[in-house]
């Protein structure tokens, strides 16, 4: 009954056919019938006779008798009906077929050897021959009584959509406004009309028919244009189906934006958008040019200034690193010391000048990258606005800093945000006259950071406000100290920003001032994933804010391994139970395992041998002859236990195989002790690639790199080669890197990570350092010329960077040295 439609019906009564189908009357669900297959141990096909599918007239079955022609007789509650099994179809005797309106009773149906057949009522019974009993073969008409508009009557009119009754008409044709319609229709029969069933449906939009029973109206809404046949057609009194369809044609009038003339305006409106289109093409193609012009224009002086910096820096080293060696070790009165000091510091500007040039370059090249760390904003602002106390003494101007942030810190880069201070800083002072005040405050908001520097300049004309950030836009002819500059100072102040993610604004007014307004964001989220995260032993993050970058550092430092097994059972087991301490990937079979470990890469692989498609030993021999997965470290689970299968397993490059049945815990502790021997392998390969020796001839740090005996070793000798050879280049990027290496930049990344456990940039940064510790060992340069030897062009981020790896800063490592 659960697989049936059965469950609410009762069986009245049950019947084998002459060809041993079981036929059951049902209380509540009509007639079906069920196969004798069901005896042989099959599942049961039930077919279902009943008014819901037309089949039968009623579903009120009591009684059912079989007659010597194989039509099935069955009794409902008040009518006899003949079901003929061939063609499911069925003729109903009821009151108008002579029957008294009685209620027949349950299994009260005999077939007597004559043939004749009794069925009792409540009252009494009735006997009858079957093959004596004939339906009346009347046909009635069909005749169309009404037509509603809006369910409203439409009487014949000249004006009106029907001409003459509806009867009497044969097509109407209705606007698209008059959308809702109904038609009545009735079949002339008068013996008993209410046992008239009807049918109807409109061609060209109805594919079947309605069958509605004693319902004689139908109605339509929101037909679209077009011409329909609407079709009724109607049982006699006896519930006799006949072809006595009545059909009567509608069309549909379109509406004018569907008419000719309507489709010719919107050809013609076409035709004026694309005409419009092509002239503002036209258009946008001479800016585009224009524009094109004047940025070749903005890229060569940009061009000339980087070139320039790059030739400044050269002789400035010169003076700078001499001036160095003398204050650090030369003997020098307080006076003298002072004075060198002054020009020390002003070599030092003129270096973050050219940088700055440089670093813009890098900027509008898309090679620039934060390297944020957690710092006390206010603090570190004061530190930067401090320079300028002594320029704000000699021109008599009130120079005023205020930190209202408690101490609170924030994610920035320091040498980024002190080139942006000291721009802002530079443009106040430079409008500003004596006399007048300049404030820089450090201020939260809702969380956020607001630097603002505040001046009582000339302020700024309203119609440069809107380009005050664009390149090469200067204010030279309102500066009071008449000095010109680049033009590029703003504007790298707005690329800072938005590579913080940082909102800048300006207000101003002529003859008062102006004030820009930096906000930032905490935390690191809203950072591009590019920019490095560094977090130094002294500043931990804060647990508050910065859980989540925690926990995504922790997670990115959990082996993901890879379960290769055809058996959907134990693999689901292996990977429930190695959840628990790595992250999990699965493949069904080899050839999917290994598409799986192209895509993800997975730091371990867990194989069966025996899989369709591509079995373990295939998988295992794709994978080490592959040069991005060659480093992956493979167990196969194997069923044989000959020596043959184990040596087979090792001579492939498998790193161990365990026999069926297995302990978890065993597999467990060989997939860590494997990782583990792999981490202590990638520590001991990046020292070796770190490793240094000084040249005789050239005196210069020199890589030494272990043999190159697998494609693992000759890639990492060509990287380290490339580094060696651009050490001094401060723009060296990662993208040059793959362009010397014809490699993705996944792939590398990939490789490099699971060689030496460092990304491909983390290791550019070991490689410079452990060649600034073999420089300094040496003793031949100071740390200025040391650092632009390593390719780095700040010294207070070599310092830092250096203290990270080595725990003590280049001059303490110096000194300890003896150097």
């Amino acid at each position: 009954p659960e697989n049936t439609d059965l469950v609410n019906s009762s069986i009245s009564d049950i019947y084998q056919d002459k060809d041993g189908i079981m036929w059951f009357a049902s209380f509540g669900g009509g007639l079906f019938n069920i196969s004798t297959s069901f005896y042989l141990g099959e599942t049961p096909d039930f077919i279902f006779y009943n008014r819901e599918n037309k089949k039968f007239p009623s579903d009120l079955a009591l009684s059912i008798q079989e007659d010597n022609r194989g039509f099935m007789w069955v009794v409902t509650e008040d009518a006899i009906v003949k079901f003929n099994k061939k063609d499911a179809t069925a003729e109903t005797f009821g009151k108008i077929s002579g029957l008294d309106q009685v209620g027949f009773s349950e299994k009260a149906i005999v077939k007597r050897q004559s043939g004749e057949f009794i069925v009792g009522t409540s009252s009494g019974f009735y006997s009858f021959y079957p093959d004596r009993i004939k339906q009346t073969e009347y046909k009635p008409n069909v005749v169309l009584t009404r037509f509603l508009l809006f369910n409203k009557d439409v009487e014949p009119e000249a004006n009106s959509s029907l001409q003459a009754s509806i009867n009497a008409t044969k097509e109407i044709v209705l606007t698209h406004k008059e959308s809702v319609f109904s038609i009545e229709y009735a079949a002339l029969d008068y013996r008993n009309p209410a046992y008239i069933q009807y049918a109807y449906k409109l061609d060209n939009f109805e594919e079947n028919w309605n069958y509605v029973g004693t319902q004689r109206v139908a109605s339509y809404t929101n037909l679209p244009k077009g011409t329909y046949y609407f079709r009724v057609r109607s049982t006699n009194s006896e519930g006799i189906w006949f072809n006595n369809d009545r059909v009567l044609k509608i069309t549909i009038l379109p509406s004018f934006w569907e008419t000719g003339w309507a489709y010719l305006l919107y050809v013609l409106a076409v035709l004026t958008v694309i005409g419009v289109v092509i002239t503002i093409f036209i258009v946008f193609y001479r800016l585009r040019s224009r524009m094109q012009l004047e940025q070749e224009m903005a890229t060569m002086k940009l061009q000339f200034f980087t070139d320039v910096s790059h030739e400044l820096r050269t002789p400035l080293t010169l003076i700078n690193a001499p001036l160095e060696n003398v204050l650090e070790n030369g003997n020098l009165t307080k006076q003298d010391k002072e004075q060198l000091e002054v020009v020390h510091n002003n070599t030092n500007r003129m270096l973050r000048l050219m940088n700055q040039i440089l670093d813009f370059r890098k900027i509008q090249s898309n090679k620039m990258r934060l390297r944020v760390e957690k710092t006390k904003l206010g603090d570190f602002i004061v530190t930067c606005s401090a320079n300028f106390s002594k320029i704000a003494e000699n021109r008599n101007i009130d120079f005023r800093i205020e930190d209202n942030t408690n101490g609170a810190c924030f994610w920035i880069d320091k040498d980024k945000i002190d080139t942006l201070i000291f721009n802002l800083l530079s443009n106040a002072f430079k409008f500003t006259d004596a006399g007048k005040s300049i404030i820089v405050s450090v201020s939260l908001d809702n969380g956020d950071a607001i630097i603002r520097v505040k001046d009582e300049g000339c302020g700024i004309p309203k119609d440069k406000l809107s380009v005050i950030f664009d390149r090469f836009t200067t204010g030279y002819s309102l500066s009071l100290t008449k000095q010109t500059g680049t033009g590029i100072g703003l504007s790298l102040v707005k690329e800072i920003a938005d590579l913080h993610k940082a909102i800048i604004s300006v207000s101003s007014e002529e003859g008062i001032g102006s004030v820009f307004e930096v906000r930032f964001k905490p935390g690191v989220a809203h950072l591009e994933e590019s920019s490095d995260v560094i977090i130094c032993d002294e500043e931990l993050p804060d647990e508050n804010k910065e859980q989540e970058i925690l926990s995504m550092e922790k997670n990115r430092e959990i082996p993901t391994v890879l379960v290769i097994e055809d058996n959907d059972e134990l693999r689901s087991f292996l990977v429930s139970v190695l959840s628990k301490k790595f992250n999990l990937l699965e493949a069904p079979n080899g050839e999917v395992g290994w598409e799986r470990t192209l895509q993800e890469m997975p730091d371990f692989v867990i194989t069966d041998i025996m899989m369709p498609e591509l079995d373990g030993i295939g998988y295992t021999r794709r994978v080490r002859e592959n040069e991005r997965t060659s480093h992956i470290p493979i167990i196969l689970l194997t069923a044989k236990t000959d020596m043959e299968s184990k040596l087979e397993c090792l001579k492939i490059g498998a790193n161990d195989y365990i026999t069926k049945p297995f302990s978890m815990a065993y597999l467990e502790t060989r997939v860590e002790n494997i990782l583990e021997e792999r981490r202590k392998w990638q520590d001991k390969y990046k020292n070796d690639l770190l490793k240094t020796k000084t040249s005789a001839a050239q005196k210069v740090a020199e890589p030494i790199v272990p043999k190159p005996e697998t494609q693992d070793d000759i890639l990492m000798r060509k990287l380290v080669e490339y580094i060696e050879k651009h050490m001094d280049n401060s723009d060296l990027t990662l993208d040059d890197v793959l362009d010397e290496l014809k490699m993705s930049r996944w792939h590398l990344t990939t490789k490099i990570k699971a060689l030496v456990g460092l990304t491909p940039n983390e290791f550019i940064r070991e490689t410079r350092l452990s060649r600034a510790a073999k420089l300094i060992d040496e003793g031949e340069y100071n740390m200025t010329q040391i650092t632009y030897m390593i390719g780095m062009t700040d010294s207070r981020y070599f310092s830092r960077t250096f203290k990270q790896k080595f725990g003590m800063t280049p001059t303490e490592y110096k000194n300890r040295k003896g150097k």
